[in-house]
C-alpha cells in the first residue's frame, strides 16, 4: 500500500447512504473497495451496474475507475471471502465506511442484534489482521438508540437501555455498546446517528425510498383513498441522504472526529412539525391528482377524510387477511409503530455536531429549504 493513499472499504453500497457517498469518494479521487452481497459473479454485476445507472441518471457522468466491487456478506466471517482475499482486502484498507444494515423493523430482537454484532465483529477482525494500525471506522448508528424516551438524546454515550420502538433500533444500540469499548482501548472510531434519511437536498433522487416515503402516502391519504390520519402534535427530524455522505466524508479525514458522537440531524430547532409535512404532502398529491390529463381512478378519490390516529393505527389487523406475497401486508404491520413514532415529541439534539462540522465549512440545510420541493417531486413521479 502507498503512503498516505486512502483505500476505503464500504458496506451497503447498493443502500441509500451507500450509494450517495460512492459520489463523494469519486470526486475526492479516493479508491473504493464496496462488499455486495451476491450469489455469483453475475449477479454482482447485476447489484453493481444498478447502482452505476442510478448514480449515472442522477450525478452526472462519474468515473467508476477507482471503484471496485467485491462479493461479500457483513453477517459471514470474515465478509463471506476467503481468508486470502480477506487478508488482501485488510492491509490495503484504510478507511472502513459501515452503512449497510437491515431495515426490516419487524424482525426479531435477537436475531436483529446477531447481525449488527456479526458485521462489526468482522470490522475489527479485519482491523486485527491488517497491517495498517491506523483505520478509522466511520460507523453508522441512528437516533434511535434514544429509544421512546421523552427527554432529548445528547452527542454522547447511551449507556441505559430504553423501550425501542423496534428491533433495529435496540440492535444499534447493542453495537454501540461494543464499540464504547473499542473507542477506550483506543480504536479511531466515530460513530454516526443520523436521523430520518430522505432523498438528495437538491434533487430529491434516492436509490430506494424508505420509510419516510410510506409514511407522506399515509399523510396525504394517498393510498386510502383520500382517508388521512388528524392529531399529530410531534416534530419529524429528517436528513437528506447527501449531507450524511458529506458529513461521513469529512468527518473520515479530520483526526479530531475520533472518539465523537455526530448527531446527522436537523436537530430540535430546525425540524419540521408533522402536521406542516401533512400539509405538503396533501398539496402536493392533491396538485399531481389535478395534473393528470387521463381519467382514472384517483380522479375519483374525495377531497379528504380526516380519521383520528388511533382508528388509523389498528388498521394492521387487516394484514392478517392479506396474501404473504402482498406488498400491503407490511406496510399494514408497521402502521402502529409509524403512528406511535409520528405521535412522540422526540429531540436529538445536534449542537456540538454543527460547531464541528461548521468549523469545516459545512452547514446542514433546514428542511423547510429541501423538503418541499422533494415532497412534490415525489408525488409528481409516484404511482401512490
Amino acid at each position: 500500500m502507498e503512503k498516505n493513499k486512502t483505500q476505503i472499504l464500504l458496506t451497503g453500497a447498493t443502500g441509500v447512504l451507500g450509494s450517495s457517498l460512492l459520489p463523494v469518494f469519486i470526486k475526492n479521487n479516493v479508491n473504493v473497495t464496496c462488499l455486495i452481497r451476491a450469489q455469483d459473479s453475475q449477479h454482482l454485476l447485476q447489484r453493481s451496474e444498478k447502482v452505476k445507472q442510478f448514480l449515472t441518471t442522477h450525478y452526472g457522468s462519474l468515473n467508476f475507475d477507482k471503484v471496485q466491487f467485491l462479493p461479500g456478506d457483513i453477517e459471514k466471517p470474515f465478509f463471506g471471502m476467503i481468508k486470502k482475499d480477506f487478508g488482501n482486502v485488510a492491509n490495503e484498507t484504510t478507511h472502513v465506511f459501515h452503512c449497510a444494515a437491515d431495515l426490516d423493523f419487524l424482525m426479531a430482537p435477537a436475531l436483529a442484534t446477531s447481525k449488527v454484532l456479526l458485521a462489526i465483529d468482522n470490522i475489527f477482525t479485519l482491523m486485527a489482521q491488517s497491517s495498517n494500525r491506523n483505520i478509522k471506522v466511520e460507523y453508522v448508528s441512528t437516533v434511535g438508540v434514544g429509544g421512546k424516551q421523552k427527554n432529548p438524546l445528547h452527542e454522547n454515550r447511551m449507556t441505559e437501555p430504553v423501550d425501542f420502538f423496534n428491533s433495529y433500533e435496540q440492535a444499534k444500540f447493542t453495537g454501540e455498546q461494543i464499540l464504547y469499548k473499542k473507542m477506550d482501548e483506543g480504536f479511531a472510531i466515530t460513530i454516526h446517528r443520523p436521523s430520518m434519511i430522505v432523498g438528495h437536498s437538491q434533487t430529491g433522487a434516492v436509490i430506494r425510498r424508505q420509510i419516510f416515503y410510506f409514511l407522506l402516502k399515509i399523510l396525504a391519504g394517498s393510498m386510502t383513498k383520500g382517508v388521512y390520519p388528524t392529531g399529530f402534535n410531534a416534530i419529524l427530524d429528517t436528513i437528506p441522504c447527501d449531507e450524511v455522505a458529506q458529513a461521513l466524508w469529512l468527518s473520515s479525514q479530520n483526526k479530531a472526529s475520533t472518539g465523537r458522537i455526530f448527531h446527522l440531524s436537523s436537530g430540535p430547532q430546525n425540524s419540521m412539525k408533522v402536521s406542516q409535512i401533512q400539509d405538503l404532502a396533501q398539496q402536493a398529491w392533491s396538485s399531481s391528482v389535478a395534473n393528470q390529463n387521463k381519467k382514472s381512478k384517483m380522479a375519483l378519490i374525495p377531497k379528504g377524510i380526516p380519521l383520528p390516529l388511533s382508528l388509523l393505527s389498528g388498521a394492521h389487523f387487516l394484514s392478517q387477511v392479506i396474501p404473504k406475497e402482498s406488498p400491503w401486508k407490511k406496510r399494514l404491520e408497521l402502521l402502529p409503530m409509524i403512528t406511535e413514532y409520528s405521535l412522540q415529541i422526540q429531540q436529538f439534539e445536534n449542537y456540538k455536531t454543527q460547531e464541528f462540522f461548521s468549523s469545516l465549512n459545512f452547514e446542514f440545510q433546514k428542511p423547510s429549504a429541501y423538503l418541499p420541493p422533494l415532497i412534490r417531486d415525489y408525488f409528481g413521479a409516484t404511482q401512490y
